[in-house]
């Protein structure tokens, strides 16, 4: 294994981590909180981090707006600043996993991640079918902005 094959596989070991912490506060908060804090404001401040982290994308106000839309359509009441905080620090680490890995879908990983996501579900009283339907939301828009940062890439 080369030192880059090295760097990156530790690079990539260590960002799956921050998400999968980042996911389970999510899942926490939508279990537990009743909504804390400005939501208008937690809004604002997602797509603006969101649109820095993906700067490169002329998309990603339009992906972080739908994101927003689409987790609230699947919760009983909105989310919560720490809801959409843990939101935020998932995609931190996922805008930095392409550059880690030579695709972008890991089917595996993503069978791995759905079942945790099932479980922390039931442990926070989520349902677990929503929990899962919000996983596949955010999976959904971790693939397409992987996919606009390669075409980025390569358009430059």
């Amino acid at each position: 294994m080369s030192a880059k094959s090295a760097a990156d596989a530790t690079a990539l070991t260590l960002l799956r981590e921050e998400i999968d912490a980042a996911d389970e506060a999510l899942i926490l908060a939508i279990g537990t909180e009743q909504g804390n804090g400005d939501l208008a404001t937690a809004r604002i401040e997602f797509i603006q981090a969101f649109q820095t982290l993906f700067s490169e994308c002329a998309q990603a106000t339009q992906e972080a707006e739908a994101l927003l839309t689409a987790l609230e359509s699947q919760l009983p009441r909105p989310p919560s600043r720490n809801a959409i905080q843990a939101l935020l620090q998932g995609f931190n680490a996922r805008a930095k996993v392409r550059t880690h890995k030579n695709v972008t879908r890991d089917r595996q990983r993503e069978e791995v991640v759905t079942e945790r996501w099932r479980r922390n579900a039931e442990a926070a009283n989520v349902d677990p079918v929503t929990a899962v339907a919000i996983f596949q939301i955010i999976l959904a828009t971790s693939v397409r902005m992987q996919e606009l940062q390669i075409r980025g890439t390569l358009e430059t």
